[in-house]
């Protein structure tokens, strides 16, 4: 059910499109709007500073002073400034300063225009009340790391409290913000941060007053309790990643070097921080001993000693980190050969042909540098880094005559047009802009723009967004109405912020609170739950303290609030890890039994003992702070007697050189790996190889069960890598930077380079070591490199049409051949069709039909693809010979006309219910008048015709469904004199079942769980043997057999009356609306390998997708003879005996 349908009943979406009769006269202005800004206060000076804003209309050039006041008590703060809005609505802004007063004052504004004389005034009222608020108290205060505090105070709703922070108390803290914040609109409760500096001479064991202002008068001194009571032991501090073998370090960027150290405690400590770098973090260990970690990124190459403080008794006491290790930078080269070049911002581009500019794009060539990344990464440290394919390009809509750069050679650049500008002097004018909430983290936004040059797009700021010629649904380019649905779900804050660029490269912005040339107010966003501290009025945990040791912990939140929405979902993030701030979301309901949201939850295990953070999502979040600064049982605790946020690491490698396969010409390669991880265990390994001449890597996805060795907390793992010996081509092998290794908590490692934001490198301990020789194999000894350097050649390209209908065609295929007769082609590297269109560019990888010898790409057409009145053009990049030489990234283009004839699109919807009701529905063309749109649906029977859509805009429609009663789902259509694509209907089935009452005992079980069970928290644990919520489903005992062949199983039960069977047949690629895009028959040619163990029955076999793909479909098949536990997306599972497990991985 959609909450807003009252809401957005009362938009009206009549957009009248802007028609000027240029020979209508007026012989004066007129001063049709006035707006506020909400006033300013200075209790020192008894005045309120106000934004004015006037609205003015008129057919005659207007250039206007300040205005002429006539009131009591009342002035102008500077000089206005004037806007244009359109050619003839404009906007004067103007600072008025007020004498405070009790009633409200009237003033007259008199505006001259200077070019004619003509004149005319309005009248305007203000209030100026003062207030003073008072002076906020302490409520609440925490430390969130370990040099840092989260103070939330109490006071006034909008008071604009600052504090004065003396120069004495700067020496020792650092306080953010200055000026407090509030937590929500009209929000009494505020927040702010005090770091402590750790200089030796600073006691932070007394009390610290704060001058507190209000509108520049001082309300009285804010006294913040003693920032540290600890008055434990000296704690015992030993450090390590001062030597090399235990330090961090990777090259990102030439120029950034990333380590960290390891501090190893005797207990569970937030006593000590280093000033230079900030707070460690726990990763390991319990109560009685811990390992914290500081992690640095350095960005040059001058390495100074670092301080560590300690907190003992509030006094700050200092040890010396010392320098961790000296190092050299290692620019980051791209080699310049037949092929590469190096632009000035360090993109590799590959060498283009001729494109004719009259012949495609006439004399508008789109402005910009389009750069689109491959699909894959490139190279290793050193070299090539990413694929791109570069054309510059310029519009000729500049007033300027300007060159169009269309593309670079190895050496030089090949071609340069001169194109002459045109001049526009029309401005960009928005006439109407409509906000309605459609969900609970989406709006939809309505805009009628008006620009002579013509709109590129409209670049929204907050929420972050883009509108672009797909958005447009009336009009044109030049004069129409946008509309799209924008996510709100990361807003800032409820004020809108956007710009527009037009095809004169100019960018004009706009915000909440501006005029639209139409005098109206750009409104603010709508945040449909906003809720702040004071709305909440309830809030508990079943559990207040959990135990994680090694198990995921159950739990529940129960809320209330002032004025509930029962049909929302509310949200609660959990933060699992400081490090990287990760947090898992659970998503709760309204529970009618108690009246109150209910939310359950898991917490992960191995956490770290003590408080865990949280916040319940609203707009702006309500953190846990703040909600235990109003209810004391809002604390959230674990135990935890083997804490683990360190993610896996490789602590041993051994490189496998280069040999021939015993009686094939086939030169096989590799690693053997050690990778760690206790007490959580390795869940899974990516490792991408790549070379310094191959942009394509070999990827490898393993998991605990593809252990050589071992186990989930120490295993060997394997990678092989098998190229033809008669072939191949020398170079030099490494996985160092793609590599990414994922715990069963989900805590992860990953290379710097893959990811500058990893806080852990899964390499640490192999950097700097002798083992660090071993992340390269090279095939310099073993490759004769006997081919020649010529690329293949990219020939015959055809499309399916050169008139694409960017409104309905959803793909354009494309064939072509390629030529490798003197050099071989690599049956490794396919080539990428790309469609290029103005501001857009979209591509499909392609795949080889040995039929008919060519190679085929289907390239995914979006709605509206592309620009008005501009073509697109056809290129194909990228076949590779055998000796890794790259054919011409454009054999040749092809003109695409681009044209758009609006089709009826029904691409998504709002959850829905089995009970039916409203529907929320989007897409594309529905038009704005609902009594022209028939629906219909049709689940297993006949269509039937349902009422006519209650609301209808461009892009949404809301809908009345009967009750699906024993439909599965409906398949949903439209016709408004055309027909639409088919959307089927699925009714969201999971209904939570609610608690009957918030409780610290334990969950009610039958009598002893029907003697087959015992009764916890959690609700039945089952004995072996049986199964269900109450244990009553007795389990039967069956024989499976595996087909040696393929992943086939077959199971027969004991009295041979129950028999199953289990196969894969083939693999589908389905596009949104669930049509099948591509299928691929499974064949019976398996690679078939047994590793089980005297402890595991494990199976695997292996296929590729079809003859001419790369892509692998990997099969495990695991065999529970007895009651086991396995982790799974962060959850716990129970495999019941005579379990067959199937892992599938493509």
């Amino acid at each position: 059910m959609n909450i807003y349908k009252n809401l957005i009943c009362k938009i009206a979406f009549l957009f009248l499109l802007i028609s000027i009769n240029p020979n209508t006269v007026e012989s004066h202005f007129f001063i049709d709007k006035v707006t506020q800004s909400p006033p300013f206060i200075n209790l020192i000076q008894k005045t309120c500073t106000i934004d004015v804003n006037f609205g003015i209309t008129s057919h005659d050039q207007l250039v206007f002073g300040n205005p002429t006041v006539n009131g009591p008590n009342i002035g102008v703060q500077g000089n206005g400034q004037q806007v244009d809005l359109s050619t003839y609505s404009h906007r004067y802004n103007l600072n008025v300063v007020i004498t405070a007063s009790n009633s409200p004052i009237t003033a007259t504004f008199s505006f001259t225009n200077t070019v004619n004389n003509d004149q005319n005034s309005t009248d305007v009222q203000f209030i100026c009340n003062l207030i003073t608020p008072k002076l906020p108290t302490v409520q609440y205060f925490d430390y969130i790391s370990m040099n840092k505090l989260s103070l939330i105070l109490l006071g006034d709703p909008n008071a604009g409290y600052t504090l004065d922070y003396a120069n004495t108390l700067t020496k020792c803290y650092n306080f953010q913000p200055d000026s407090l914040g509030s937590f929500g609109r009209s929000s009494a409760y505020y927040g702010f941060t005090v770091t402590l500096k750790g200089t030796q001479s600073c006691t932070y064991s007394s009390s610290v007053n704060l001058p507190v202002y209000s509108s520049f008068k001082v309300l009285g001194n804010l006294t913040l309790p003693a920032l540290t009571t600890l008055n434990s032991p000296q704690t015992f501090i030993s450090i390590r990643g001062i030597a090399p073998n235990n330090s961090i370090v990777a090259q990102q960027n030439a120029a950034m070097l990333s380590y960290g150290y390891y501090f190893d405690i005797n207990q569970l400590s937030s006593n000590f921080f280093s000033p230079q770098y900030g707070s460690p973090y726990p990763v390991l260990g319990n109560n009685e001993r811990s390992t914290y970690y500081l992690p640095y990124v350095l960005r040059s190459s001058i390495l100074t000693q670092a301080d560590l403080y300690i907190m003992n008794g509030g006094l700050a006491s200092s040890n010396t980190m010392p320098k961790i290790f000296n190092y050299t930078l290692y620019p980051m080269v791209i080699p310049v050969n037949s092929f590469l070049a190096q632009t000035n911002n360090g993109n590799c581009v590959i060498s283009t042909t001729n494109i004719p500019v009259s012949n495609i794009y006439n004399d508008r060539i789109k402005g910009g540098s389009f750069v689109a990344t491959m699909p894959f990464p490139m190279g290793i440290s050193g070299t090539v880094r990413s694929l791109s394919i570069t054309i510059l390009m310029v519009d000729s809509t500049y007033t300027t005559t300007r060159n169009a750069i269309l593309q670079f050679d190895s050496s030089s650049l090949i071609t340069a047009y001169t194109i002459t500008g045109k001049s526009y002097s029309g401005v960009t004018s928005i006439w109407k802009l409509d906000i309605v909430p459609v969900s609970y983290d989406s709006v939809l936004l309505t805009m009628n723009i008006t620009d002579d040059s013509g709109v590129l797009a409209v670049d929204i700021i907050n929420p972050p967004s883009r509108i672009t010629q797909a958005d447009l649904v009336y009009g044109t380019y030049l004069n129409g109405v946008y509309q799209k649905r924008i996510s709100i779900s990361n807003l800032k804050d409820n004020t809108l912020n956007f710009g527009v660029t037009n095809y004169a490269n100019k960018y004009l912005q706009w915000k909440t609170g501006d005029m639209t040339a139409s005098l109206d107010v750009i409104p603010s966003i709508p945040t449909p739950i906003a809720w702040t501290i004071e709305d909440i009025v309830s809030f508990s945990f079943k559990n207040n303290i959990l135990d994680v040791s090694n198990l995921i912990s159950n739990n529940s939140l129960f809320f209330s609030v002032k004025t509930p929405i029962k049909d929302y979902s509310p949200q609660l993030n959990i933060i699992n890890s400081a490090i990287n701030k990760r947090m898992t979301t659970f998503t709760g309901f309204w529970n009618p039994l108690i009246n109150q949201y209910q939310i359950d939850f898991q917490l992960q295990r191995n956490l770290f003992e003590g408080v865990v953070n949280y916040e319940l999502v609203s707009y702006p979040p309500i953190y846990s702070q703040l909600i235990l600064s109003k209810f004391s049982n809002a604390i959230l605790k674990v135990t935890s007697k083997n804490s683990d946020l360190y993610p896996p690491m490789i602590v041993d490698l051994r490189a496998i050189s280069p040999s021939l396969s015993p009686g094939k010409e086939i030169l096989t390669f590799g690693w053997d790996i050690t990778i760690q991880d206790s007490p959580n265990g390795l869940s899974q390994a990516f490792f991408n190889v790549t070379s310094d001449l191959d942009f394509l890597p070999y990827q490898f996805s393993l998991t605990p069960s593809q252990a050589s060795s071992g186990d989930q907390f120490n295993g060997v793992y394997s990678i092989r890598i098998s190229i033809d010996a008669k072939t191949c081509v020398q170079q030099n092998f490494t996985f160092k930077d793609q590599v990414l290794l994922v715990d069963a908590n989900g805590i992860t490692s990953q290379s710097y380079n893959g990811n500058i934001q990893s806080a852990f490198d899964p390499l640490e301990k192999i950097y700097f070591t002798p083992l660090a020789s071993q992340l390269f194999i090279s095939t310099a000894s073993s490759c004769p490199n006997t081919l020649g350097n010529t690329p293949p050649s990219i020939q015959n390209i055809i499309a399916s049409t050169d008139t694409l209908d960017v409104g309905s065609d959803k793909y354009l295929d494309v064939n072509f051949t390629v030529d490798g007769s003197t050099d071989g082609v690599s049956i490794r590297h396919f080539p990428l069709a790309v469609l290029d269109c103005p501001s857009t560019r979209v591509f499909a990888l392609s795949t080889y039909d040995s039929t008919s010898a060519k190679y085929k790409a289907r390239i995914p057409i979006p709605y509206g693809l592309g620009e008005a009145t501009l073509d697109c053009v056809l290129t194909v990049h990228g076949a590779v010979s055998k000796k890794l030489f790259i054919g011409n990234a454009i054999a040749n283009n092809l003109s695409i006309k681009r044209l758009i004839n609006p089709t009826l699109l029904l691409e998504s919807y709002e959850p829905i219910s089995t009970a039916g009701g409203l529907l929320t529905v989007y897409g594309k063309s529905f038009g704005n008048d609902s009594s022209n749109v028939t629906p219909t649906i049709r689940s297993n029977g006949p269509s039937m015709s349902i009422q006519a859509p209650t609301f209808c805009t461009f892009t949404m429609m809301i809908l009345n469904l009967p009750a699906f009663d024993q439909n599965n789902f409906y398949d949903l259509k439209i016709s408004s004199g055309r027909a639409s694509s088919t959307l089927r209907i699925i009714p969201n089935l999971i209904i939570p079942t609610p608690t009957s009452t918030p409780t610290t005992t334990p969950t009610t079980c039958p009598p002893l769980c029907t003697e087959h069970g015992k009764c916890t928290d959690n609700g039945c644990v089952c004995n072996s043997g049986w199964a269900g919520p109450t244990c009553s489903l007795q389990l039967i005992d069956v024989t499976t057999n595996v087909d040696s062949t393929k992943p086939t199983t077959t199971q027969i039960d004991k009295s041979n009356t129950l028999n199953s069977l289990i196969s894969i047949s083939s693999i589908r690629e389905l596009d949104s609306q669930g049509n099948t895009v591509l299928e691929f028959g499974l064949n019976d040619n398996w690679s078939f390998e047994n590793k089980s163990t005297t402890d595991t029955t494990l199976y695997q076999f292996s296929t590729t997708l079809a003859s001419n793909r790369t892509t692998r479909l990997n099969v495990t098949l695991q065999y529970f003879e007895k009651q086991s536990n396995y982790s799974f997306g962060n959850k716990e599972y129970s495999m019941s005996p005579s379990s067959m497990k199937y892992s599938i991985l493509i």
